[in-house]
């Protein structure tokens, strides 16, 4: 007798650990022009978030046994996809759940297209340079003289134009009638902003 009450209080036991669970059906749903994706459905007990469960999606729907009045989270991911998550309330009963899955929308980026001026352009006999462009990276006039292509400045501030002989310097089409240094001084005191374009060629710039 004593062997027959201790397998019935065990059978008690197990019914009554069983009748601590319930079952959540998960359904994952997705767009009528979309076939049902190979998707991944995971469960997560709540707040630890520990994972519990994983399946892959059926159409006919998924089935996860769970404790009575706890709460869960359910993740369901697929490629091309964006993953959907869903928190899901338990009480004494079996519950349902929908889960949609929405098709990742992938756009072209926007695209700028900047139009930049050519730094050098040929007119006629004469080379002329977009100081603008040297201004930027520049303090002052001079340092966009040094930094303008086929112009030399040595240390004393003379300008050199594939010459040995110093070139003539003008300003606003007039010649510049200064020693170097004063020239170098000059240049130095103007903004870099205030230079337009630089002309060159055989000739003194005009």
């Amino acid at each position: 007798m004593r062997s027959i009450s201790i397998a019935l209080l065990s059978l008690l036991i197990c019914t009554g650990a069983a009748a601590q669970k319930v079952s959540i059906t998960v359904a994952v749903t997705v767009n009528k022009t979309d076939s049902f994706p190979p998707a991944t459905l995971q469960l997560y007990s709540l707040p630890d978030t520990l994972l519990i469960g994983k399946q892959l999606a059926k159409q006919e729907g998924n089935s996860f046994t769970v404790n009575r009045f706890s709460k869960y989270l359910i993740k369901v991911s697929s490629t091309g996809f964006t993953a959907t998550e869903k928190t899901v309330a338990i009480t004494d009963k079996a519950v349902s759940v929908q889960v949609p899955l929405k098709r990742m929308v992938t756009g072209m980026e926007e695209v700028v297209l900047v139009s930049r001026k050519p730094l050098v352009k040929q007119e006629d006999d004469k080379t002329i340079v977009d100081a603008e462009v040297l201004a930027n990276s520049s303090t002052n006039a001079y340092e966009v003289l040094e930094k303008t292509p086929g112009a030399i400045v040595d240390q004393d501030g003379n300008v050199y134009l594939s010459s040995a002989t110093p070139a003539t310097i003008q300003i606003n089409g007039r010649e510049v009638k200064l020693s170097a240094a004063d020239l170098a001084s000059l240049l130095k005191s103007l903004p870099a902003g205030s230079v337009s374009k630089d002309r060159n060629n055989k000739k003194p710039f005009g």
